[in-house]
């Protein structure tokens, strides 16, 4: 019998949380899903063990064995979308927890908005933070969005739509396909959703508990240049995308971290992009080779267009931005 809901989850070496999130799918309100474990046999830890409880006690839980990470997390995920023949699909990952009633609250919205193919929501954070880290993560994963600003929030504030949130239809599969191997695949997903037509709202209600530790993806991808860098190229793809027919002159706003993987991706594109410097608010002095200079002097520089590259000081320079005249998108990005 078909299920109404397919509900996707990765499981390598997830033993530490994996009971704990598997026992959140099935106490959920609405029970009419099937809850598809693609399971990597290379991992070396109790996961199938785990797994093998939960699914001779209920026939919802699915074990699908792959051929490990080596293939990648990617595989993973696209062989489960293969598998998936339900009206919805929910992502879940193997160390979050759902609260109980989010199915339900998903898919009434999806089912009396039918014009809305992407639902996701906000997030608790659980896991070892102090109180600031705690404040960070939720001001960072809980950034507001509707099916009226998707693609803006998107693009400037990258960890805003996290996947054991998300539940979407099938036809988004259909019409789109699955995920592209890259280390930004959700994000890249959601944006190939956007431009195909397809309509994402986040609900203002806090549904999964996302899980930080040291181990988790997200948490490495936030810390991680090369991360950093697909992320801005996958921005960058879809912003420029067969529009860059001249060269573009460019400042970049933050010379740190962020500012040097800007540049270096940029710098990838070849003469496309020529950079005219950077600007920051506390710094001085020269930046890669480029005079750095502060936002009071932006209006002197002659350039075509701007990449905010400091995540600390991002709203503000958005702000300044908007206040004389510039449009997110349009004339600036966020690159980080």
């Amino acid at each position: 019998m078909i299920k109404k809901l397919n509900v996707i989850m990765a499981v390598y070496n997830a033993e530490k949380y994996l009971r704990e999130a598997v026992s959140s799918v099935l106490a959920q309100s609405f029970g009419d899903f099937l809850l598809l474990c693609m399971y990597e046999k290379t991992s070396n830890d109790a996961s199938l063990e785990i797994l093998n409880s939960f699914s001779a006690q209920d026939s919802r839980v699915k074990i699908i064995p792959n051929d490990g990470f080596e293939k990648s997390l990617i595989d993973s995920l696209n062989q489960g979308l293969s598998m998936s023949n339900s009206e919805y699909i929910a992502r879940m990952d193997s160390d979050d927890i759902c609260d109980r009633n989010r199915f339900r609250i998903e898919l009434d919205f999806l089912e009396n908005n039918k014009d809305i193919d992407v639902v996701g929501s906000c997030v608790d954070i659980i896991g070892d933070l102090t109180d600031k880290e705690y404040n960070e993560h939720i001001r960072r994963f809980n950034v507001p969005m509707n099916c009226d600003n998707a693609r803006e929030v998107m693009l400037t504030y990258w960890y805003c739509f996290l996947n054991s949130s998300t539940m979407f239809r099938r036809t988004v599969v259909d019409s789109i396909g699955f995920y592209n191997q890259t280390r930004a695949e959700d994000f890249d997903f959601w944006l190939r959703c956007l431009r195909n037509g397809h309509k994402i709202h986040k609900l203002d209600k806090k549904l999964v508990a996302y899980r930080v530790h040291d181990e988790s993806m997200l948490q490495q991808a936030i810390l991680d240049k090369t991360a950093a860098s697909t992320g801005f190229q996958t921005k960058l793809d879809d912003v420029f995308l067969g529009k860059n027919t001249k060269k573009t002159t460019y400042v970049i706003w933050g010379a740190g971290t962020g500012g040097e993987v800007t540049k270096k991706v940029l710098d990838d594109k070849g003469e496309c992009f020529v950079c005219k410097g950077f600007i920051d608010t506390y710094k001085t002095g020269v930046f890669l080779g480029y005079d750095i200079c502060k936002p009071e002097e932006l209006e002197a520089i002659d350039y075509d267009y701007l990449f905010i590259a400091t995540v600390p000081g991002k709203d503000a320079a958005i702000e300044k931005l908007k206040k004389s005249g510039k449009e997110n998108i349009r004339d600036f990005l966020c690159s980080v």
